[in-house]
């Protein structure tokens, strides 16, 4: 492999590695569904986010 080559194979990877990580931390920060049971049970002891 001439080194023009693995030059490519670097930038492309690293590339890659960015997307992914770019793209995970998006994901990651999608907020919880809010569904009719959450709604419900907001506010009481049965509260799985209190204070949020």
């Amino acid at each position: 492999m001439t080194t023009l080559n693995l030059k490519k194979t670097v930038l492309w990877a690293s590339a890659l590695i960015a997307t992914l990580t770019l793209i995970s931390a998006i994901v990651g920060q999608q907020p919880r569904a809010v569904d009719s049971k959450v709604l419900r049970s907001a506010g009481t002891a049965k509260d799985a986010l209190p204070g949020t």
